[in-house]
């Protein structure tokens, strides 16, 4: 029977979306070539009412570079929030930027817009509520990226003017929301279990790598100290059933000479 770790049920028991998880990024326009990888932790949180009636309902995503991929991640949480009172869907609960230094623009964002938006659709008729765009946070190579970000879920703005640095969102229903599957382009998800067995085989095979490594130094050592001896040595470790099938052969040749 397969064990399932605690972390990846619900408290039914029931298999789930795993709180941590990783990404491994590649780059857009070369997918052969990985840039980096990224932890994903999601923590989903429900509200009830002592009658078991919910209440409220939040999501929050944090992410970080994996030690050794990368720097220091400067961001805020992507996290949503429902309101079951008002019947309200906040995508955005807080303030949301990133500082993916030479990950901008991978689909990073994409990907963690993709999981709240599923998470929302939980409320298909719940409305969702204005987002808020602010000019300082539309400047240069950030401002398609962050409206991009979400006009391509299906959010419409009403711009304050044509620079489109701000402006607020027009109120539409969950439902009418799109589910954007283009970071499966260029990015891949990876459970921790089998993260942590990737990382495992590596660790034998680097291991192995440095015994032939040290294999072959000591060999050149010897070789360099000891030529003659060395070159007898490798013919045996090669040829040595050939070597002694050849003298075997000559012994008894010079037998059969010697007799005549």
């Amino acid at each position: 029977m397969t064990q399932v770790l605690p972390s990846l049920r619900d408290t039914q028991n029931v298999l789930r979306i795993p709180r941590l998880f990783a990404l491994d990024v590649y780059d857009r326009h070369h997918t052969e070539q990985k840039i980096g990888s990224i932890m994903v932790e999601r923590i989903e949180q429900y509200n009830t009412a002592p009658d078991g009636t919910l209440r409220s309902a939040r999501i929050e995503l944090s992410y970080d570079y994996i030690p050794g991929t990368e720097g220091i991640i400067h961001h805020a949480p992507f996290a949503a929030e429902y309101d079951a009172d008002r019947d309200i869907v906040k995508l955005v609960a807080g303030a949301l930027f990133m500082d993916l230094h030479r990950m901008e623009g991978q689909r990073i964002g994409t990907y963690l817009m993709h999981c709240i938006v599923q998470w929302a659709q939980q409320w298909p008729s719940a409305m969702v509520q204005s987002i808020h765009l602010d000019a300082r946070q539309g400047k240069g190579e950030n401002k398609p990226r962050r409206n991009r970000l979400y006009e391509q879920i299906g959010l419409v703005f009403e711009y304050d003017d044509d620079t489109k640095a701000s402006g607020r969102s027009l109120e539409i229903p969950v439902e009418a929301l799109d589910v954007v599957m283009s970071w499966q382009k260029n990015i891949c998800l990876k459970s921790v279990p089998d993260y942590l067995r990737r990382i495992n085989d590596m660790g034998f095979d680097l291991q192995h790598k440095d015994r032939v490594i040290r294999q072959l130094v000591e060999e050149r050592k010897q070789a360099e100290s000891a030529p003659l001896r060395w070159a007898l040595k490798q013919l045996w470790t090669r040829h040595g059933f050939s070597v002694i099938s050849a003298l075997a052969v000559s012994f008894f040749a010079l037998i059969a000479w010697a007799q005549h």
